[in-house]
C-alpha cells in the first residue's frame, strides 16, 4: 500500500506493510507503557514499598516507561515506512538526533540504575547491620538524581553533536551529487557511525557499567551462598573489629583468611527456630576461648529471619533482571560496535538494517520484560500490581451501575 501527499511541492510517500508485525509492536509499545505505568503507581501509592531498594526499581521502570514513550513510538514509525517517512519535513533533523539520544539515555539510566541495585543488595547481604545506614539506603535521594544526570551528560551532548555534523556531512553530499530535489528531503533518521561516537557510547554506556554489574552480582550470589552454608550448619566466622557498650560490629571474612588472622576469629552460633533461649546470642572468641552473650529483644529474631530472607529473594529477583537485561540488550551493542569500529556487518544492507532492527526491537523488549520480572518475582509488587487492576474494574463497575441509576432516574422522571 502506497500513500502520497502533497505539500508545498513536497511528495511524501508512505509505504505501509508487514501489518501484522506493525500489529505486534504497537502492543508491544502500548503494554510496555502501562506496564511500567502501573509499577511505578504501585511504589508511589503503597507505603511498605518505600524503601530505597523499590526506589530504584522505580526508577529502572521510569527508564523503561520512556523507552515506551518515546524511543518505541519513534522506532516503530521508521520500521514501517522504512525510514521514508517525511511528514516531519525539516526538523526531521531534531528529531532524529532527540531520539538517539533518548534511546541512549533510557538505556545508560537503565544499566546504571541496575549497578545502584547491585551495590544496594551486596550491602544489604554482606553487611545487614550496617547497611541501614548506608549511603545507597539512607541517601538514595542524592543516588537517583546523580543516575539521571551522568545518563544526560552520557548520551544529550555527544548525540547532538555527531548527530548534526553527520546531517550536515550528507546534506553537502547530496547537494554535490544533484540539484533536481532538496538535499532534506532524502535524510534518513540513521544513528551516527562516527568512530569516536561509537566508542565512547559503546565503553561508558554499556561494557565498563556491565562489566561492574556482573562483577557486583557475582559477589552477591557468593555472599548469599555463603550465608546458606552458615545457616544450614550452624556456624559463622566474622572478625570482631570493634565493642561498644557490650555491642559487636563485625566483619564477614572467607576460610582462607581465618588462618591469617585468627586472633580476631569470632565464631558466631546461629539458632533457626526453637531453642533453650532465644533471647541470647552466644559468640565464641577463639583466641580467648570464651563464649560471649549479647541480648537482644525478642522481636530481633523473628526480625532477622524475615530481613535475611527478604535479602535470599532479592539476590534471586535482582539476578533475573540483570539477565534479561544482558540476553535483550549485548547482542545490538556486540553488534553496533563490531559495525561502528570494525565494519564487520553484512554486505547486503537490507539484511544488515534487518537485522540491526531486530537487535534494537529486542534491546526494547527488556523494557516489557522487566513488568514482567517484577510482578512474577516479587510478591510485594505483584500483589499491588493486580490490587490496582482490581480497583480499576471496581470504578469501571461502580461508573457504569451510576450511570444506569441517573439514566433510570431520567427515565421515570420523563414519565411521571
Amino acid at each position: 500500500m502506497e500513500l502520497f501527499a502533497l505539500n508545498n511541492n513536497t511528495i511524501t510517500a508512505i509505504q505501509w506493510q508487514a501489518y501484522p508485525i506493525g500489529f505486534v509492536l504497537l502492543l508491544l509499545c502500548l503494554f510496555t507503557v502501562l506496564g511500567n505505568f502501573l509499577i511505578i503507581y504501585a511504589i508511589i501509592c503503597k507505603s511498605t514499598l518505600h524503601t530505597s531498594t523499590h526506589y530504584y526499581i522505580g526508577s529502572l521502570a521510569f527508564s523503561d516507561l520512556l523507552v515506551g514513550l518515546i524511543v518505541m513510538p519513534f522506532a516503530f514509525i521508521f520500521e514501517m515506512t522504512h525510514d521514508e517517512y517525511r511528514l516531519f519535513s525539516r526538523h526531521l533533523t531534531f528529531l532524529c538526533d532527540y531520539w538517539h539520544s533518548m534511546d541512549i539515555f533510557a538505556t545508560t539510566a537503565s544499566i546504571f540504575g541496575l549497578c545502584a541495585i547491585g551495590f544496594d543488595r551486596y550491602i544489604a547481604i554482606t553487611k545487614p547491620i550496617e547497611y541501614p545506614n548506608s549511603f545507597l539506603s539512607k541517601k538514595w535521594y542524592y543516588v537517583l538524581p546523580m543516575i539521571w544526570f551522568s545518563s544526560a551528560i552520557v548520551s544529550f551532548p555527544p548525540g547532538i553533536y555527531f548527530g548534526t555534523t553527520q546531517a550536515i556531512s550528507r546534506q553537502s553530499t547530496i547537494s554535490n551529487e544533484t540539484t533536481l530535489a532538496p538535499s532534506w528531503l532524502f535524510k534518513e533518521c540513521d544513528f551516527p557511525n562516527n568512530l569516536y561516537y561509537v566508542l565512547f557510547i559503546s565503553i561508558v554506556s554499556f561494557y565498563v557499567p556491565l562489566i561492574v554489574m556482573i562483577y557486583v552480582y557475582i559477589r552477591t550470589y557468593v555472599a548469599a551462598r555463603e550465608q546458606v552454608v552458615a545457616l544450614s550448619s550452624g556456624y559463622k566466622h566474622h572478625h570482631q573489629t570493634e565493642m561498644k557498650s557490650g555491642k559487636f560490629s563485625f566483619k564477614q571474612t572467607s576460610y582462607e583468611e581465618n588462618h591469617q588472622s585468627s586472633s580476631e576469629l569470632i565464631t558466631i552460633r546461629i539458632h533457626h527456630g526453637k531453642y533453650q533461649n532465644p533471647h541470647m546470642d552466644l559468640v565464641y572468641n577463639q583466641k580467648q576461648k570464651s563464649v560471649y552473650r549479647i541480648k537482644r529483644n525478642p522481636s530481633e529474631a523473628n526480625t532477622f529471619w524475615r530481613k535475611f530472607s527478604k535479602n535470599q529473594k532479592a539476590a534471586k529477583f535482582i539476578g533475573i533482571i540483570i539477565g534479561a537485561f544482558i540476553i535483550c540488550w549485548v547482542p545490538y551493542f556486540v553488534y553496533f560496535t563490531l559495525n561502528g569500529l570494525f565494519l564487520i556487518r553484512l554486505k547486503d544492507d537490507q539484511h544488515h538494517e534487518l537485522l540491526f532492527d531486530i537487535f534494537s526491537w529486542l534491546g526494547y523488549t527488556n523494557s516489557l520484560a522487566d513488568v514482567l520480572v517484577y510482578v512474577s518475582t516479587s510478591k510485594e509488587l505483584r500483589s499491588n500490581f493486580f490490587r490496582l487492576f482490581r480497583r480499576c474494574r471496581l470504578r469501571r463497575a461502580v461508573r457504569r451501575t451510576n450511570q444506569h441509576f441517573l439514566s433510570d432516574r431520567e427515565v421515570i422522571s420523563f414519565k411521571s
